[in-house]
């Protein structure tokens, strides 16, 4: 085992090697961007504020955006961006945000002093160790290979933890998947868990590994993973992880391009998958944080989760897509309000039962519902395709609130795991009830 360990090590150690260095500028610092929250108070304000997008462009960051009067909305601004605002919304309403974060470059300062980075110069991959299982602090913000190579580490060490790989990302960076159960006889249903679609959410990819650890490691989970098999890929966009690693902590997208007229990298890859794709909620300039790409799938790493969850929808029954942040549990369909899918009714009823074992553990309330209805407009999202292929049960969870937004401390991992890891076992037993011989229900729409 040990010999395997160390010939796969030497294998990506040769690889990353050959790995021309990745032309990353010097780091981004944020100094005086700030969070600002703006609450509508009329129907004209909503419409003032779903406008931004157009008058302002690629330049505007929705954080949250209100879609009811009374909810705030949440843009991340510049300080030229917050100058234009203020006239703009001075000019045009009687709204005035209110400043949520002061200074972001002090708390992305504070951040990098919490959970040290590799220098921006670092190549593709590079530094790897081996990992031994004893000793990996699941309450730190790991690396891309580092993450890998526990991975790695758990399939070697145990008989019912297989490892695989989905496909390589843009830059070549593997994105690889545990599988965990027991093997059977019989055909056995599947639930499908992914993390880190957007790079800046790096609590995904740690509350993943908890989960991975739970399910490994707790003897309660024997009889669950007798009768169903999981699948946990924690990393699906890991050239944009490692980049919001090392130059810009609240990087989103993937890195493909450059792009456009002012050449730009990215595409959002929850805007790319290939179910009404560019229908709403998107942006057709690359530069935009809502990219959704020139074409369907025109990311390598939104066509190999697609080619993966397509390749296994008979068996898969249920997806989760771990997001950040808003409390929110979000169900199909997201392009537009008032569609839904034919079994919406049972799907609400399991999204309201994790939101209640959320609860249960000591959590905060989690909001059930549609992207339209909680959230906003999002076409081309991968619950949504994962829905369009039979997977009955598909969900994305807005992880935990937080007035840092997207840069939560490492110190809130554990307690953030131990609110969601209920949820995502009441998703697991939904699975294990499901007979396996039951077709996957037709997906068409009803518009109410």
């Amino acid at each position: 085992m040990f010999l395997n360990y160390c010939f796969y090590i030497l294998t990506l150690l040769a690889f990353t090697a050959s790995a021309a260095k990745i032309d990353y500028q010097a780091a981004k610092d944020y100094e005086g961007y700030q969070l600002l929250e703006i609450i509508p108070k009329s129907e004209s304000d909503l419409n003032i504020l779903s406008g931004l997008s157009k008058v302002f462009g690629e330049n505007i960051d929705f954080w949250k955006q209100s879609l009811t009067i009374g909810k705030p909305t949440e843009i991340f601004a510049s300080p030229e961006l917050k100058a234009q605002l203020l006239s703009y919304l001075g000019a045009n309403s009687q709204m005035t945000p209110a400043v949520k974060l002061e200074n972001m470059g002090q708390i992305v300062r504070d951040d990098a002093i919490d959970t040290p980075r590799p220098p921006p110069s670092a190549s593709l991959d590079e530094n790897i160790k081996a990992v031994n299982l004893s000793e990996f602090d699941f309450n730190e913000y790991h690396s891309h290979q580092e993450i890998n190579s526990y991975l790695k580490a758990l399939s070697d060490e145990y008989k019912f933890v297989q490892l695989g790989s989905v496909g390589k990302s843009h830059e070549g960076r593997l994105m690889q998947y545990i599988k965990i159960g027991f093997l059977s006889e019989e055909p056995k249903n599947a639930f499908f868990v992914d993390a880190g679609i957007h790079a800046r959410e790096w609590i995904t990819p740690a509350v993943a590994l908890h989960f991975i650890n739970k399910l490994v490691t707790d003897p309660e989970m024997v009889s669950l993973l007798e009768d169903i098999d999981v699948y946990v890929l924690p990393s699906v966009n890991p050239d944009g992880y490692e980049y919001s690693r090392t130059v810009e902590r609240l990087w989103r997208k993937t890195r493909s391009g450059p792009r456009g007229p002012n050449q730009c990298y990215g595409v959002d890859p929850n805007r790319n998958f290939d179910f009404y794709w560019a229908y709403s909620g998107v942006s057709k300039d690359p530069c935009s944080e809502v990219y959704c790409g020139p074409s369907a799938l025109s990311e390598v790493e939104c066509q190999s989760l697609t080619q993966f969850l397509k390749s296994h929808n008979s068996s898969i029954k249920a997806y989760v897509s771990l997001h950040s942040y808003g409390n929110l549990i979000i169900h199909p369909w997201g392009h537009k309000l008032h569609a839904y899918p034919v079994d919406v009714d049972d799907i609400i009823h399991v999204g309201k039962e994790m939101a209640r074992a959320i609860t249960e553990a000591g959590g905060p309330e989690f909001t059930v519902g549609t992207g339209p209805e909680i959230l906003y407009e999002v076409a081309g999202s991968s619950q949504d395709y994962a829905e369009s292929v039979g997977i009955k049960y598909s969900y994305t969870m807005e992880l935990t609130n937080s007035f840092t937004g997207f840069v939560l401390p490492k110190s809130k991992i554990q307690t953030t795991a131990d609110h969601i890891l209920p949820a995502l076992l009441v998703v697991a037993d939904e699975v294990r009830l499901i007979d396996q011989q039951d077709s996957s229900s037709e997906e068409n729409e009803i518009d109410q």
